[in-house]
């Protein structure tokens, strides 16, 4: 049986993500200043290789250029997840402000509620 959007939502412990969300953007901007400085901007797919070269050579440069593609992409990928995760957690840190801002509202629509109720009865 799937679990309900609402139901994952209410799983996901909010304070500690929020609470660790600047250490993962750090983590992740890290992450991808370390690829961009040891890799390439593209890989540079391997020459061919003379007629003679063992075969395994030529596919273990075919395989360090797949790698590195896949890292690429990976660190880009984790970057944008971290961006993401900000985001949200900025989004979440506004709507609990919204919140409170919404729970004060109501407590002092009730304080005039009840001494509107108050000043009726009494007149």
């Amino acid at each position: 049986m799937a679990l309900g959007w609402m139901t994952v939502l209410k799983l996901v412990p909010w304070a500690e993500l929020i609470e660790a969300t600047p250490k993962i953007v750090k983590a992740a901007q890290h992450l991808m200043g370390q690829v961009r400085k040891s890799a390439k901007p593209q890989p540079v797919p391997p020459a061919p290789l003379a007629s003679d070269a063992p075969e395994a050579l030529h596919n273990l440069q075919q395989r360090v250029y797949q790698l590195e593609l896949a890292q690429q992409e990976s660190a880009a990928v984790i970057e944008s997840l971290a961006e993401q995760n900000a985001k949200l957690v900025q989004v979440v840190e506004m709507l609990g402000k919204n919140q409170q801002r919404l729970r004060r509202g109501l407590w002092i629509l009730a304080a005039v509620v009840v001494g509107l109720v108050v000043w009726a009865v009494r007149s």
